[in-house]
C-alpha cells in the first residue's frame, strides 16, 4: 500500500445534502438487523433475531416478508447471522460458525454448506484460517460467485501487537470464499498504509478496512487513513485518492499490547476514524462516511466522482449510504426501537 496518492484538488459541488426521512410501514421485528437495497429496487430489512426479510417500496410501503427461522427450503436455520448480502441473483447468509445459506431470487434455498476449517495452516499471512470476522465493522460483498468479507488477525503469533512490522507489511484484510466450490481462497489486500508504519501504537485500534466493489475493482479504505485505494479484484493496489475529513478527533491513545484492550475500546468509541464505503454503479459516485468523535454531534459524509472530492457534509451519527433508486440515494435503515418504527433517509445529488 506504499503508493503515491493521485492528489487532485476538491471541486465542491454540494455544500450540504437535503436528506428526507421516510418512515417504513410498521412490521413485527426485533430492531436488530441488516438493511440494503436489493437488485429489484426494494428497501430490504433482514431481522437477525427472527430471520425475517422484509421488503418495502421506495416510499416505505410494506410489500412482502420472506424466510424466518425454520428448516423448510424457504426458511433459515441461522439465529444472529454475521452477514446478509445480496448478489445479482442470490441472497446469502453467513453464520459465525462458517455456515452459508444461499437463496435464489424467490427466496428458495439453493444450498447450505459449512466451510472446511483447516487449523493446521493458521498463522500463514495468506490463509483464511489465520483471520477472524470483524464484528465492529461488518462488510461483505459478492461478485461473480465470490464472497468477499472484511477480516482481522487475532492469531497470537501474527497480529499488530506481537508481530509488529512483519504484520504491517504482510497482513491481509479481505477474505474470499468461492460459493460454487464451497472453499476459501487466499486472503487479499496486503499491508498497511504509511501512517500505520510511522505510528503503529496509535493506529492499532483501527486495523480494519471498509470496501466496496466497483465495475472491475475494489475500493478499499483503512480506518485510520484518509486515502481510498483502488485495487484489482485480486487485491493489488493500482492507485489511491482521498482527502482528510473535517473536524475529526484523531488524537489516539497508544495501544501496545493485548493488555491495553480498554484503551483500544475507548479509542474506537470516542475518536474519529474512516468508515463505510459505497460505490454506486449507476452514477459512478463513491461515498465514504467518517466518524468525527464523541465531541461532535454529527458524522461526516464525503462524496467522490472520478477520485475528486465533490462534497463533504455533516450527516447523523451512524449514517451510511447503501444504495440508489433513481433519483434518490438511500441510507441504511435506522432502528428506532423506543418509538417502535424503522426509518430510512434519502437524498438527491
Amino acid at each position: 500500500m506504499d503508493i503515491e496518492s493521485d492528489a487532485r484538488s476538491p471541486e465542491i459541488r454540494y455544500e450540504n445534502i437535503n436528506a428526507e426521512t421516510v418512515i417504513l410501514d410498521s412490521v413485527n421485528c426485533s430492531y436488530y438487523g441488516f438493511s440494503d437495497i436489493d437488485p429489484a429496487g426494494h428497501i430490504c430489512y433482514y431481522d437477525r433475531y427472527f430471520g425475517y426479510l422484509y421488503e418495502f417500496d421506495s416510499e416505505g410501503k410494506y410489500l412482502s416478508r420472506h424466510l424466518g427461522i425454520g428448516r423448510s427450503n424457504q426458511e433459515t436455520t441461522f439465529q444472529d447471522c454475521v452477514n446478509a448480502v445480496f448478489s445479482d441473483r442470490n441472497f446469502v447468509l453467513l453464520s459465525s460458525g462458517l455456515d452459508f445459506e444461499i437463496f435464489d431470487s424467490d427466496y428458495s434455498l439453493e444450498k447450505r454448506f459449512t466451510l472446511v476449517y483447516r487449523p493446521d495452516i493458521r498463522g500463514d499471512a495468506s490463509s483464511f484460517e489465520t483471520y477472524s470476522f470483524s464484528f465492529d465493522n461488518r462488510v461483505a460483498r459478492i461478485k461473480d460467485g465470490i464472497f468477499y468479507i472484511g477480516m482481522m488477525s487475532e492469531h497470537p503469533e501474527f497480529n499488530c501487537f506481537t508481530t509488529g512490522e512483519k504484520f504491517l507489511e504482510r497482513g491481509r484484510h479481505i477474505g474470499r470464499i468461492d460459493l460454487k466450490e464451497e472453499k476459501p481462497l487466499p486472503m487479499i489486500v496486503e499491508g498497511f498504509p504509511r501512517i500505520y508504519h510511522s505510528d503503529r501504537a496509535s493506529c492499532s485500534s483501527f486495523s480494519g478496512v471498509n470496501f466496496d466493489i466497483g465495475e472491475d475493482c475494489l475500493y478499499v479504505g483503512y480506518e485510520a487513513d484518509s486515502l481510498i485505494f483502488r485495487c484489482s479484484l485480486t487485491g493489488e493496489p493500482e492507485s489511491c485518492f482521498g482527502i482528510s475529513g473535517r473536524g475529526m478527533d484523531m488524537d489516539y491513545e497508544p495501544v501496545r499490547s493485548l493488555d491495553d484492550m480498554p484503551v483500544y475500546r475507548r479509542n474506537r468509541e470516542t475518536k474519529g476514524w474512516y468508515g463505510w464505503i459505497e460505490y454506486i454503479d449507476e452514477t459512478g459516485i463513491l461515498f465514504r462516511t467518517y466518524v468525527k468523535g464523541q465531541n461532535s454531534g454529527t458524522d461526516g459524509l464525503q462524496v467522490y466522482k472520478d477520485g475528486i472530492l465533490i462534497a463533504d457534509v455533516d450527516v447523523p451519527k451512524g449514517f451510511r449510504v447503501v444504495g440508489y433508486m433513481d433519483p434518490y440515494y438511500y441510507s441504511q435503515v435506522f432502528e428506532d426501537e423506543e418509538n417502535g418504527r424503522l426509518e430510512i433517509m434519502r437524498f438527491r445529488l
